[in-house]
This record gives C-alpha cells, structure tokens and sequence, in this order.
C-alpha cells in the first residue's frame, strides 16, 4: 500500500490507520505508535482521532477488531518468517533501538 502525503497530517493517517488496524488486528494505540515511529512530524487532529476511536469500537463489535495490544504479540503465526506483521513488528522494534541509542550520546 501507497500513501503518498506531503504533510502527513489527518486524511492520510487515519486511512492508513484503519488499514492498518484490519489487516493486522491492532489496536489505535499500536498503529499510531508504529505509525509515528515511521514518521515522527505525524499530526491528527482531535476530530480525526476521535472518529478512528469510533471505527476501533465498530472493529471490536464486529469482532474484527484488535487481537494484540503490544510489540511482543502476534497476530499472525510467530514461527512464519515471511509474515508482513512480523517484518512490520521489526521494523518498529529496530526504529526504538535507533531512536534510544541517539538519545543516550
């Protein structure tokens, strides 16, 4: 999936938000913390969170909603290593690595 922005703000977030959260079963805390490690400048405003709050309570009515609520679970088989959310789950991991090491020089 392409999202192209130049701003990364509001529309964008929230689209790939709700893909994000479907097709990998997280909740809105996970994928905007993945989302903001992939892209710190990200910016929402309160009206656009607040209908992502609503999709996430449809999700769950439907039972579509999140399966894993933190970095160390998996949605998708852990032992399957051509898992997108296991690349994806990585990438985040491997990005707070990065992050924490500049901040300690």
């Amino acid at each position: 999936v392409l999202v192209y922005s130049v701003r990364g703000q509001c529309r964008s977030i929230s689209v790939l938000t709700v893909y994000l959260m479907k097709k990998y079963k997280w909740n809105l805390y996970k994928t905007l913390e993945f989302l903001h490690a992939r892209r710190p400048d990200l910016q929402i405003r309160n009206n656009f969170l607040n209908q992502l709050t609503i999709v996430e309570k449809k999700l769950q009515l439907q039972g579509l909603g999140a399966a894993t609520n933190d970095w160390n679970e998996l949605f998708d088989d852990p032992n399957n290593f051509e898992s997108e959310e296991l690349l994806l789950r990585n990438t985040y991991l491997n990005s707070k690595i990065t992050q924490d090491s500049l901040v300690l020089y």
